[in-house]
Order: C-alpha cells, then sequence, then structure tokens
C-alpha cells in the first residue's frame, strides 16, 4: 500500500470533525480556555478574600481557657499561681485602628477587581490567539486542497506523458520528471498534513475540547480596512488599562497607609466565665473557712465574672516612616508611567492593525487576480503540451506557478481576516 492510499484510509478512519466558523471559537475560546479558567479561579478567590475583609471591623467571639497545676514542691505557688483555671468567652472589639481596618478592605476590593480585570485581559488574549490558530487552521486546509488538486492534475499528466512515452513522442526522461513533480507534491501535502495536526489538537485545547477533532469552515462576510477612529476610542475600556489604573488605586491606598503609621489605635475586650484558683478541692480551704458549709456551687458563683479593658495605643516615633512614605509615592509614579506606557504602545498597535488589515486586502485582490492569470496560463501550457506546442518543462513551471500563487493567496486571505476579526475583539 502506498502512502497516498495509506493517508486516504488514515482519513477515512478518523472520527468527523467538528465544524466550527471562527467566531463560534473565538467565543468559546473566551470561556473555556486554560488560562481563562486559572485567571477566573483566581478571581473567586480575590473574590472570597474581599468579603473576608468586609468584616474584619466586627466584633470577635472566642472562647479562652486554661489551667496551671504544678505538683508539690516543685515551684513557690505565689510564684506560679498553682492551680489557677479560667473558662471564659472573650468579646474583641477594636473601635479605632487609625484606618487599618478601612484600608484592608480597600485593598481588598481593588485587589479582587484587578483579579477579575486579568481575567477579562485572559480572555481577550485567548480570543486573539485563537483567531490566528482557527486562520490559520483554514488557511492549512486550503492549502491542502490546492495540494491535493495539483497532485490530482499531475496523475492526468502523468497519464498522458505515458501514453506519449509508449507511442514514441516523448522521451523517457518527461516521464521521469513527472514523476519527481509528483513526489514533491505528495511530500508538501504530507508536511501540510502534519501542520494541520499539530494546530488542530491546539485549537480543541483552547476551546475547552481537547482530543476532540475540529475544523474550521472557511471565513466569509465583508473585508474592509478597520476605522482607527473607533479602535482609539475604546482603548481605555480594555481591561488592560482598567487594570492599570486599578495598579494605581492600589499604590494610593498603600500611601496612605505608610503615612497613618502613627494613628491612634483602641478597643474594647470584654469577657465573661469562671476564673479561680485551687483545682484539688472542691471547695478551697479559704472558702470553707471563710463561709463555713459552703458548697462547690458556693465555689462556682465565686468564680463567676465578667471584666471589661480598653487597650489604647499611640505610636510615637517610626524611623523608617519617611524613606516607606517617599517608596510609596515612588512606587504611584512608576504605576502612573506604565500605564501611559501602555496606552501608548497600543496607540501604535491599533494605527499598525490598520495598516496591516489595508496591505493584507491589497494582497488579496492582487493574489486573486495572480491565481486567475496562472490558472489560465496552465490550461494554456497543457493545450501546447497536448499539440506539441510546448515543453513539459514549460508545463511544470506553469503548474509551480498557479501552486505559489494558490498558496499566496491562502496567506492574504489569512493576513486579511486576522486583521478584520482582531479589529472586532472588544
Amino acid at each position: 500500500m502506498g502512502p497516498p492510499a495509506l493517508l486516504a484510509l488514515l482519513v477515512l478512519a478518523a472520527p468527523a470533525a467538528d465544524s466550527l466558523t471562527v467566531e463560534e471559537c473565538t467565543a468559546l475560546a473566551a470561556l473555556h480556555a486554560p488560562g481563562v479558567l486559572a485567571a477566573r479561579a483566581d478571581a473567586l478567590a480575590a473574590s472570597y478574600d474581599s468579603s473576608a475583609a468586609a468584616v474584619t471591623g466586627r466584633p470577635a467571639l472566642s472562647l479562652d481557657g486554661g489551667a496551671l497545676l504544678v505538683p508539690d514542691g516543685s515551684y513557690d505557688p505565689a510564684a506560679t499561681n498553682n492551680g489557677e483555671y479560667h473558662a471564659k468567652v472573650v468579646l474583641d472589639w477594636p473601635l479605632a485602628d487609625g484606618g487599618v481596618r478601612r484600608r484592608a478592605r480597600t485593598t481588598a476590593a481593588l485587589t479582587a477587581e484587578g483579579a477579575r480585570l486579568d481575567a477579562a485581559t485572559a480572555a481577550r488574549e485567548a480570543q486573539i490567539h485563537v483567531i490566528e490558530v482557527a486562520l490559520d487552521l483554514a488557511r492549512i486546509d486550503e492549502v491542502r486542497a490546492a495540494q491535493a488538486a495539483s497532485e490530482a492534475w499531475l496523475d492526468e499528466l502523468a497519464a498522458l506523458v505515458d501514453a506519449g512515452v509508449r507511442s514514441g513522442r516523448r522521451s523517457r526522461a518527461d516521464a521521469v520528471r513527472v514523476a519527481l513533480e509528483h513526489d514533491a507534491a505528495e511530500s508538501a501535502q504530507l508536511t501540510s498534513e502534519g501542520a494541520r495536526g499539530a494546530l488542530a489538537r491546539e485549537l480543541a485545547t483552547l476551546i475547552g475540547r481537547p482530543g476532540e477533532a475540529i475544523a474550521v469552515r472557511a471565513p466569509e462576510g465583508e473585508l474592509a480596512a478597520a476605522d482607527s477612529t473607533v479602535l482609539l476610542a475604546r482603548l481605555e475600556a480594555q481591561p488592560e488599562f482598567q487594570r492599570a489604573r486599578n495598579e494605581e488605586a492600589l499604590r494610593r491606598v498603600a500611601i496612605e497607609e505608610a503615612k497613618g503609621t502613627k494613628a491612634l489605635q483602641f478597643g474594647l475586650v470584654a469577657d465573661a466565665g469562671l476564673w479561680g484558683t485551687d483545682l484539688l478541692h472542691a471547695v478551697p480551704p479559704e472558702l470553707e473557712e471563710a463561709h463555713p458549709g459552703s458548697t462547690f456551687s458556693d465555689r462556682m458563683k465565686r468564680d463567676l465574672g465578667a471584666s471589661v479593658a480598653i487597650e489604647v495605643k499611640k505610636p510615637l516615633t517610626d524611623p523608617a516612616a519617611g524613606a516607606t512614605a517617599l517608596a510609596r509615592v515612588a512606587a504611584l509614579d512608576a504605576a502612573r508611567l506604565r500605564r501611559e506606557a501602555l496606552l501608548e504602545q497600543r496607540r501604535r498597535g491599533v494605527y499598525d492593525l490598520v495598516e496591516r488589515g489595508r496591505t493584507a486586502f491589497a494582497q488579496l485582490a492582487l493574489a486573486e487576480n495572480s491565481t486567475a492569470r496562472a490558472d489560465d496560463n496552465v490550461l494554456r501550457a497543457r493545450s501546447l503540451y497536448a499539440g506539441g506546442g510546448a515543453g513539459l518543462l514549460d508545463v511544470l513551471d506553469a503548474r509551480r506557478q498557479l501552486d505559489e500563487a494558490r498558496a499566496r493567496l491562502a496567506d492574504a486571505r489569512f493576513e486579511a481576516f486576522k486583521a478584520r476579526y482582531e479589529a472586532e475583539v472588544p
């Protein structure tokens, strides 16, 4: 079994490919690309962190308990408070902290928003990448179809040449040249087949269908140069720029935090429960001596109680405060400069995209005309060859020109539609 027959058998045995448009691939990549899924998981985690930070200012309840027992003769009971125990419910309520919790809530909210914008950026990047992969898959399918047509044409030419060799009108060298040309065409088709497999597997992964057979339908529709005014107007609405502004907001919170290190802080601590000494007797001797006939219940009533404390803190000096504040201001300047540089870079990218689109449309029109002329030239050269008016090399050269024209046409169509679809990504 020869390579062409084997290739045909493999194609027949392969599962039917799911045919998608470029638009469908783009929409699926925005939802299912691996990088997008990971970024969304990060955004969900940041959202939960923000929800947790939002309630840090509320009173917190906790159970606090413990006991101290020291063997006789080990330590002085006055030093160890031997037999002390406590079991209390403690309320901790920070009343004023110099804006620490407010800044923590703001930072957590900005971080959650930044993670959401990172997920949106990942989705946009996945869309742009999948446009290239999907169009490249459609392009290589177009090339493979042209290669198959070329191989079939060479088969017909070989039959014509063989007939001429048998009749003595053609030399055996012509048959060898056609066979070599056929081998080259077959080799090119095998190379394209391998490249197509790699692209199809990558596309399947990007759209969330790993392991499935995927095909892309040839793109259709009007082709026109993108409007740079429209593209520039929506630049700052893209998630990358919103993320840059989000980063600046985080830097401002950091400046505020650096300046608030000497703020007054105070809070309320209250507890209620049991707190006493002497775990070796149900009724401690001093209680029995003071109140003869006391019971364990009397002991519990004595140990039961509550307390309230106010904690106040006011830092007086912080040698690092000045340098820290200056560092945060410098970090804000860096974030601003990065945002401005990103905006300028994307502005250039808009003009580059528009120019690339115009060039691709012009090349597409030129490639279509070249392909039509090359096709006519092949028909004329073959007719002349059949009538003895042209040599075999002239025919093969005409055919190679047609193959090259078709390859340029596929490339030009790829570039033109790539520019169109990239301009449509919000």
